[in-house]
């Protein structure tokens, strides 16, 4: 019987080592968390907190502003209008600035706007 290979590094390029199920599902089981988005839903003004990656945003009710967590580099964050109202919903940064601009406004049903932070600022991806 042979030893199999459960060091995951040794699978790239044009390595033709297969992992073992052991380890694959060890990878599996230490990346999925990361895929996972936590959904929010909104009435009126909120600030996202830490863990917070989607806010669907319903704007019937009057103009409303979602306050982006505080800087991490590399968070992610997406804010949706869900609503067919003519009421906007003002994306802002707790902290920094987003591409350059204290904010950004969505009007529509449906429009949405995805940032990643840097550490310092925000910016639409």
């Amino acid at each position: 019987a042979g030893v199999l290979d459960t060091d995951l590094s040794s699978v790239a390029g044009t390595d033709t080592t297969l992992a073992s199920a052991k380890a694959i599902k060890a990878y599996v089981d230490n990346n999925a968390a990361s895929a996972l988005k936590t959904v929010v839903s909104d009435t009126a003004d909120e600030t996202l907190l830490d863990g917070e990656d989607v806010c669907l945003a319903d704007a019937t009710a009057g103009n409303m502003t979602i306050t982006l967590p505080d800087i991490d580099s590399g968070r992610q964050v997406t804010v949706k209008k869900t609503d067919t109202s003519a009421n906007t919903v003002t994306v802002t940064g707790a902290t920094g600035n987003i591409d350059g601009a204290a904010n950004v406004i969505l009007y529509s049903q449906n429009e949405s706007v995805t940032l990643v932070c840097d550490a310092t600022n925000w910016f639409v991806i």
